[in-house]
């Protein structure tokens, strides 16, 4: 499915530092998650900073492609099946159909084959293979089958050293050699990306 944001490799690697900390059991896993110092190299510019990795470039397949997505919500059903005790938490008088994780829907989604997925970056090893191990597919609609994750590889590229600097950067940062930036948006320079209230101007690599 296409996106206007990229997707970087910290981001990745702060889900998994996320998850993992949930799973601990921690209170405090979005400010673990935030720290990342173990995996990868806070690189600072005179105004801000950013973590040493790049953004995930696909290499396609196939050309993109429409699929036909449908979701059926039946209230009958599901008010049976509360009534019989088949289903526990909260009893609910009323199944939204039209919103919410209820909804039902017709949809037609883009979708793409991806023969490889790349990324860039100044890290530890194994700090890196250890996060990237608990990242099992990569989209918006991995609940529904897409971006499923076959093998993931970690390999050295010495004539690569600046290739992480493909991504959001500060305006004031040096870019990676031979590659143009655009100043198009304000973005996130760290994870959360989503996070607009953190958004400040910056730069993009045009691929």
């Amino acid at each position: 499915m296409t996106n206007d944001y990229l997707l970087h490799l910290d981001a990745l690697v702060a889900y998994s530092i996320y998850e993992e900390a949930t799973e601990a059991g921690a209170s405090n896993a979005v400010e673990l998650s935030e720290d990342m110092s173990h995996v990868f190299q806070s690189m600072v510019s005179p105004t801000d900073s950013v973590w040493s990795a790049s953004a995930v470039c696909f290499t396609p397949a196939a050309e993109i492609f429409t699929t036909t997505m449908v979701r059926r919500s039946e209230p009958e059903a599901f008010m049976q099946a509360q009534d019989s005790g088949l289903l526990h938490g909260r009893k609910r008088s009323l199944l939204e159909t039209g919103k919410g994780p209820n909804r039902a829907y017709f949809i037609h989604h883009p979708y793409q084959w991806m023969k490889k997925a790349t990324a860039w970056c100044l890290a530890d090893e194994l700090e890196l293979k250890n996060a990237l191990s608990r990242i099992q597919a990569l989209g918006k609609m991995t609940r529904n089958g897409f971006g499923r994750i076959a093998s993931t590889t970690i390999e050295h590229d010495e004539v690569a050293l600046d290739k992480w600097k493909l991504r959001y950067l500060p305006l004031d940062m040096d870019g990676a050699a031979g590659i143009e930036y655009a100043t198009t948006k304000t973005c996130c320079l760290r994870p959360p990306y989503w996070e607009r209230s953190k958004a400040v101007p910056s730069k993009e690599p045009v691929f």
